[in-house]
């Protein structure tokens, strides 16, 4: 369905992911040949920790330690990971997660100094993401999103200089 919806833009499948953006839902399945479609609001994996903003809306994530790695409570870093739109197969796929929070980098930590914490951020707006950027139906989600960092930076208690965002 993806696939066709992206290469086509007169396409049945165009039009429906079109409405579907437009009603604020994701796709979030397939079984058989029907496809599911929740709305934002309503999604969860539990596999995902929340984050709820001041305005209501849901920032999904993973917080990464390795606990071999962290020596110290006092000297934390963090890497916030962007998810990029997921290349390959994952992007058609008609699951969320694999389309949302692809798992690049599995072993990510063990090529960073210790004490660093990864938080990688799930792209949960619009059909397929949004590329964290606002859209019609999230007017604040960047806001939300840099509310979201300096949560994370008070609650792990990280000086700014040992921040980065990738």
């Amino acid at each position: 369905m993806l696939v066709t919806a992206w290469k086509k833009n007169d396409s049945v499948e165009r039009k429906i992911l079109n409405e579907s953006a437009l009603g604020d839902y994701i796709l979030d399945g397939k079984y058989g040949n029907t496809y599911r479609f929740i709305p934002r609001k309503s999604f969860f994996r539990k596999e995902l920790k929340e984050f709820i903003t001041a305005s209501g809306n849901k920032i999904f994530f993973t917080d990464r330690r390795d606990e071999v790695r962290m020596k110290s409570e006092t000297s934390k870093k963090i890497v916030f990971y962007f998810m990029p739109i997921s290349g390959g197969v994952d992007w058609r796929s008609a699951n969320a997660m694999n389309r949302l929070m692809p798992y690049y980098f599995k072993n990510l930590s063990r090529s960073l100094i210790k004490n660093t914490i990864i938080i990688r951020i799930a792209d949960i707006n619009g059909v397929r993401g949004s590329g964290y950027t606002n859209s019609y139906n999230y007017e604040n989600y960047e806001s939300d999103l840099s509310e979201f960092i300096e949560e994370m930076i008070l609650r792990y208690i990280v000086n700014r200089k040992d921040v980065v965002v990738s």
